[in-house]
């Protein structure tokens, strides 16, 4: 067979017109299609297809040399693919092996074409081809810097040291550092002659170390400089000046700070429970202690103790009484002996309560806390039945239960008409009633009130 010269590179119908040229509708198929689409005539378009799709194939390989690998075709052994710039042969047959994923399915081509790896190495070893120094010149270089100053000698072999600082301008430096600081400064009355050691009172903070600890017996009055004291004090009663010993545990830290005649106290127990106080005359005289509220110490109620509060259920929480009558002891709710001098608290079930009249004249003659029985405002009603007196006389009529009105001659009472209706049958005849007693519409609360 002779041999066919390399042909161009051109792809068959690439330059066709719109219309000339359209997808083949069945390559697997192939020209059979034509039988069913054309009568077996296929147009100008598919072959325009058939051949444009071989030379792009043709095309594809000359470009590449090796084809791409791909996952749908089925590799005999010893194809060769190229895949991630990379070439690769078939060491069995395989499909859907990635070559970079399966050392059983594929090697790389150098391993494969025995490559010694002993050459690969040494390849590996050579420098890169350039411009480099003659061994000559490396000897000059090589001298010249043994010559030079020796760097483990750290400028100890500088001939001239002074000069040579001079020319580097440090100097000037030198001096100034020498004299950036006078030894004649302070910090806190210590000299900067040698090193300085500060205590937590040279910079105004409080040791990290207790000053003492405060029990039984002592007094807080006796602690007056800045820093932090240990309290101990099981039985609080034995401190005369202890912040609320019935309230405030007597196991804490107390913090203590000072600033001329000025002096901050602050305890905190360890149940968190906070108070302060101040003197502003070196501990001579204190303004009383304040708790600082919190979840620790609860704010005292703000309800005066004595006011009535309705409360919306029938038992009665801790701290407070009934207002039922009910006797209390004067001496242990003192507050409340002040509202009840009595030692009896309101009896107010039932109860409306009403404001005090002051001399409005609404409800005159009233003190507060005095009782009032119920009442209706003065008011007249219609009587069905006149006590005699007079002719009667007077024209006939129906009205629901009343069938005959009369009227007289005389005069009404209190104003009211000399006319009625009389019933239409004889016996008792009812009229709508209340209940037990007057009232407005309500809601029931439970009154109780602060025992204090």
């Amino acid at each position: 067979m002779s041999i066919i010269n390399k042909p161009d590179y051109k792809v068959f119908a690439q330059d066709a017109k719109s219309g000339e040229i359209e997808t083949f509708p069945d390559v697997l198929r192939g020209w059979g299609v034509t039988l069913d689409r054309t009568a077996g005539k296929p147009p100008l378009e598919w072959f325009n297809s058939v051949g444009k799709r071989v030379d792009e194939w043709l095309m594809y390989l000359s470009q590449r040399g090796l084809a791409e690998w791909d996952s749908t075709v089925d590799y005999p052994q010893y194809a060769a693919a190229q895949h991630a710039g990379k070439f690769y042969v078939a060491i069995k047959e395989n499909r859907e092996q990635q070559p970079d994923h399966s050392q059983s399915a594929w090697k790389p081509m150098s391993d494969f074409i025995g490559a010694p790896k002993s050459v690969l190495d040494a390849l590996n070893t050579k420098q890169d081809k350039g411009d480099y120094a003659t061994n000559s010149a490396l000897k000059t270089v090589n001298d010249n810097a043994n010559s030079r100053l020796a760097k483990n000698q750290n400028g100890a072999d500088i001939p001239d040291k002074n000069a040579f600082v001079k020319n580097l301008g440090l100097s000037e430096t030198v001096n100034k550092a020498n004299n950036a600081v006078p030894s004649s400064r302070k910090i806190n009355g210590k000299a900067l002659s040698g090193d300085v050691s500060l205590s937590a009172g040279d910079v105004g903070a409080i040791s990290v170390n207790p000053l003492s600890t405060l029990t039984e017996s002592k007094k807080f009055q006796n602690f007056l400089s800045s820093g932090f004291i240990l309290v101990n004090v099981p039985n609080t009663a034995t401190v005369n000046d202890f912040p609320f010993p019935t309230r405030v545990y007597g196991f804490g830290i107390l913090e203590v700070r000072s600033s001329g005649v000025v002096i901050y106290q602050k305890y905190t127990s360890h149940h968190g429970e906070v108070v302060i106080r101040q003197s502003w005359n070196s501990g001579k005289t204190w303004i009383g202690w304040d708790i600082v509220y919190s979840s620790a110490i609860l704010p005292p109620e703000q309800h005066p103790v004595g006011a009535p509060i309705p409360y919306p259920h029938r038992y009665t929480p801790v701290g407070y009484l009934t207002c039922n009558g009910q006797t209390f002891d004067k001496s242990l709710y003192p507050k409340l002996a002040e509202a009840y001098p009595s030692g009896r608290v309101p009896d107010l079930r039932g109860e409306f309560i009403r404001g005090w009249d002051d001399s409005r004249g609404v409800d005159p003659g009233r003190v507060c806390g005095s009782w009032q029985d119920s009442d209706n405002k003065a008011h007249i009603h219609d009587d069905e039945f006149c006590y005699g007196g007079g002719d009667a006389g007077g024209d006939s009529g129906t009205m629901s239960a009343f069938a005959k009105k009369y009227c007289t001659p005389k005069d009404g009472v209190n104003g009211r008409p000399t006319s009625g209706w009389l019933p239409a049958s004889a016996g008792l005849h009812s009229l709508p009633s209340g209940g037990n007693e007057a009232r407005p519409r309500n809601v029931a609360f439970n009154y109780i009130v602060r025992a204090a």
